[in-house]
């Protein structure tokens, strides 16, 4: 099994990325309003329930995406969580022909590519030879540029880091996209820091500072304060869930009374020991109402946990088209309907890409397992 792996990492990269918007100062807000109505602007940040979207850079059909829009058009449909997965490319990048610097796909260093990708990280699917969606840098510039189009909305990044790379790699690639102490939020008080000190949502647009960032795995806040180690300020239910109802119990984090609940509302289906999302019961798990909906779960989670969630992960969160993941966002946070907000400028490409041969390479991580079975 690993001589497959390995021949196919020889026939593949899996860095790719397009020019970074431009980092302007975002324009001032004078609407009134808190991520689209100005009931939340008094609001904790901590009990506003947010919709956040699974594998956020994954976008396409393919049997490891997780969405059908990018982030960008998932901040402007009303998304305020964008959760992604970093992973080491070690300094090589494949650089497409479509990014304009004459390279037509020849593997270049990084001085070469014009440092688009100083963290060295790509944003993949458990490997860059399952899943490419490009370089950090590109996904977070889709953010930065939508929230300096949109001055009264606050969002949350959640960076997974499965390689336990070093804080100074993210750091590189946040402070490239624009991402800063003067523009992400931090607590001033970091010991025995409880949910009722969140500030509220008006405060954090007022004060400039309208993103949160969090790191599930190296974060150091001593040395960056600004980047939150996760399970510090969040705890979360099960994430690789088969079955309805889902599972509600703590299972990453400690101490939840005093942390946000962070929800994994995804149900994945397993082939051969393989998850992945179970796209034929996406009008059930993404349902705004109706048994094991997002309503409903949420509610039943807040009764068992005593806890409401404060985020809400789903993938494909744009099934069912109506009635959905955010028009139950709309229902848990009280207010009407959210409008659409406005694009921001970001030049990242708009969807995933898979190796040529990527169904090849599913057939033969699975046929081992499959011949187990005769």
């Amino acid at each position: 099994m690993r001589s497959i792996i390995l021949l196919f990492a020889l026939l593949f990269s899996c860095s790719h990325a397009l020019p970074l918007s431009d980092k302007s100062k975002t324009t001032t807000n004078t609407t009134g309003t808190c991520n689209g109505h100005a009931s939340l602007c008094n609001q904790s940040y901590a009990n506003v329930v947010y919709a956040g979207a699974h594998n956020s850079y994954a976008v396409g059909s393919g049997i490891s995406d997780n969405q059908n829009l990018n982030a960008s058009q998932a901040l402007v449909k009303g998304i305020r969580l964008l959760q992604n997965q970093g992973h080491d490319n070690s300094g090589i990048f494949n650089i497409s022909s479509s990014s304009g610097n004459g390279t037509n796909g020849q593997n270049v260093t990084a001085a070469q590519a014009g440092q688009d990708n100083p963290s060295q990280i790509s944003l993949c699917h458990t490997s860059c030879y399952l899943e490419d969606g490009g370089y950090l840098e590109s996904w977070l510039a889709q953010a930065k540029s939508w929230l300096d189009v949109n001055p009264n909305e606050v969002i949350t990044l959640l960076l997974t880091n499965p390689d336990h790379l070093p804080y100074t790699r993210w750091e590189a690639g946040l402070r490239y996209a624009g991402f800063n102490e003067i523009n992400v939020w931090a607590p001033t008080n970091r010991s025995n820091f409880t949910r009722d000190q969140w500030p509220t949502l008006g405060d954090m647009i007022s004060s400039g500072k309208r993103t949160v960032i969090a790191m599930d795995y190296e974060a150091n806040e001593t040395k960056l304060p600004w980047l939150l180690d996760e399970f510090a300020y969040m705890w979360e239910n099960p994430y690789d869930q088969l079955s309805y109802p889902f599972n509600c119990s703590l299972d990453r984090g400690s101490k939840p009374q005093d942390k946000l609940y962070f929800m994994n509302h995804v149900k994945d289906v397993q082939n051969f020991g393989i998850s992945t999302p179970d796209k034929a019961n996406l009008n059930i798990t993404n349902a705004q109402d109706g048994p094991n909906g997002v309503v409903e779960t949420v509610d039943r989670c807040t009764k068992e946990r005593a806890e409401r969630p404060t985020y809400v992960l789903v993938d494909f969160f744009g099934v069912p088209a109506t009635t959905g993941v955010l028009a139950a966002m709309d229902q848990l946070n009280n207010v009407s309907i959210t409008a659409p907000t406005r694009a921001g400028k970001s030049a990242a490409r708009p969807s995933s890409h898979h190796p040529p041969l990527f169904p090849l390479f599913l057939f033969a991580l699975s046929l081992p397992l499959a011949l187990s079975h005769l």
